[in-house]
């Protein structure tokens, strides 16, 4: 709800927040599970043509109606593989998203017209992904790899970060960012469905898909890290365990956004948590503490604008959903609860948490010491061997494949980014900043930033205009219509206008 003030009652304009259609919420969940059904067909060939013709539709769709394609993107982002493949073109991996994002922008060329309602504001932000962008293809040319190998990297990130963001910040109007959330907590939901099937039942329905012919078997058939304390740990539609860990703060910054922003206690609730449950069985420190970055101070900042009824109230409901989930899932609990206290625990993967802070320690001064354009994407696997197998920390493998140069610039644009949640004073800024908190943290366990980044981004830039909350919204509206007239007279109209 946006609120503009003027001189004249009359002239008050209420614009509510646009919310997903019952037709666009069961159509979205038709084409994702029918694109849970294409990834789960017999034969590669046959994966690979059940997916052209799936892109095939959504190429008729964003003919038709573009911002109808933007959410259903946004839904399949947390169950889309992340490096879902249609095979090798001239070299180059054709993934999905490099199929389906420049569908999009062809898409949006055709139609831009219609999507001019921000063409005068300049978002800063933009211009930092543009300038991250060339700086990532500066380093591809004073870099020590190989070029082309570096370009169709930057090409890649390109598409899938700045291009995706892009387009979603021209498509949807500032009064959509409840119905962005929506979309994408469509897709959560029926990613822990499917995180669930894969606990209980062994088998992934995620990650059966086509990729390059040299990596299929080994990547349906490995457990990629996946065993630990004696039990299998899901993945979903990731590579492994810990990019799942690092996607599920956003999943709960939608259940929280729904139980807060849009006061849909049931679906918020649920999605709540589900969200856990899945990090529970990831079996990973990452997810826990994410969440707990993530969700735990966004809860509190709610809390204190409660009054104490209500506090007691919610913690009440909470305490009995914990005791009724420990009662159903007591040994996997337990196990996230020896996670989180027993940080060196050798059964609980305590290895892998030394690991990664030797990998500070030694990795800093290694990469000061190496080009700082990088060694080139080409190279960096072969240098990073000299610290160790798998180097399990974003900042350490950028340094060592873009550079240092371009590792400071990155984090240059996540403090921006913090400074500039931290002063916007809504709620949804104030949750932004925490999630944005928590997939930094992230960055520490794995080598990758656009697993999570770019719906991230998408977040902060639909909510850019957005306004308050509609909580906060309604609030302002009953106090702008209700403010007393010249002379201290009470404003009858504004009366009338909140009892209608």
């Amino acid at each position: 709800m946006i609120i503009e003030k003027s001189n004249s009652a009359a002239s008050i304009t209420i614009a509510e927040p646009v919310s997903l259609r019952p037709g666009e919420t069961w159509g979205i969940v038709l084409l994702l599970l029918a694109f849970v059904a294409c990834l789960n067909v017999g034969s590669l060939g046959a994966l690979r043509l059940a997916l052209g013709l799936y892109a095939g539709v959504l190429l008729i769709i964003g003919l038709r109606d573009l911002r109808y394609l933007m959410l259903i993107l946004i839904g399949l982002e947390p169950i889309r593989p992340t490096i879902l493949s249609f095979g090798t073109l001239l070299g180059f991996q054709m993934t999905f998203n490099r199929i389906i994002v420049p569908i999009a922008v062809v898409c949006y060329l055709l139609n831009r017209s219609k999507f001019s309602y921000r063409v005068d504001r300049k978002e800063p932000l933009l211009f930092i992904l543009a300038g991250l962008s060339a700086l990532s293809l500066l380093t591809d040319l004073l870099g020590d790899g190989t070029f082309l190998a570096g370009a169709q990297r930057t090409f890649s990130e390109s598409v899938e970060v700045l291009l995706f963001a892009y387009i979603c910040y021209r498509v949807f109007k500032s009064s959509e960012l409840s119905t962005v959330v929506a979309s994408f907590s469509i897709g959560g939901v029926l990613l822990c469905l499917c995180i669930f099937w894969e606990h209980f039942w062994n088998t992934n329905l995620l990650f059966r898909f086509p990729v390059p012919e040299d990596l299929y078997g080994l990547l349906v058939n490995a457990n990629l890290t996946l065993d630990r304390a004696g039990t299998l740990r899901v993945r979903g539609p990731f590579q492994n365990s810990v990019y799942l860990s690092a996607f599920l703060p956003l999943v709960l910054f939608a259940a929280i956004y729904l139980l807060v922003a849009e006061r849909r206690r049931l679906l918020g609730g649920t999605l709540l948590v589900m969200t856990v449950l899945s990090a529970t069985f990831s079996i990973s420190r990452t997810a826990i503490f994410a969440l707990a970055i993530c969700g735990v101070p966004a809860l509190l900042y709610q809390a204190r604008r409660m009054g104490i009824g209500r506090i007691i109230g919610y913690a009440s409901t909470a305490l009995v959903i914990l005791l009724l989930l420990y009662a159903i899932f007591p040994t996997d609990l337990q196990r996230a609860a020896d996670l989180t206290l027993n940080l060196n625990d050798q059964s609980l993967g305590g290895t892998s948490t030394q690991d990664r802070m030797d990998l500070i320690t030694f990795g800093v001064p290694f990469v000061l010491g190496l080009n700082p354009f990088g060694v080139g994407v080409d190279r960096a696997a072969d240098i990073s061997l000299l610290l160790g197998p798998d180097i399990a920390n974003f900042f350490v493998g950028y340094s060592i494949a873009r550079g240092v140069i371009w590792v400071g610039a990155f984090c240059c644009m996540l403090i921006y980014l913090m400074w500039r949640l931290w002063h916007e004073k809504d709620a949804v800024s104030r949750m932004l900043f925490w999630l944005l908190l928590s997939i930094t943290a992230t960055y520490f366990s794995y080598a990758e930033y656009w697993i999570s980044f770019p719906m991230l981004l998408v977040f902060v830039l639909v909510h850019a205009t957005a306004g308050p909350n509609p909580v906060e919204s309604q609030l302002a509206m009953k106090k702008l219509v209700l403010a007393p007239q010249a002379g201290g007279t009470p404003n009858r109209i504004g009366e009338e206008l909140c009892e209608s």
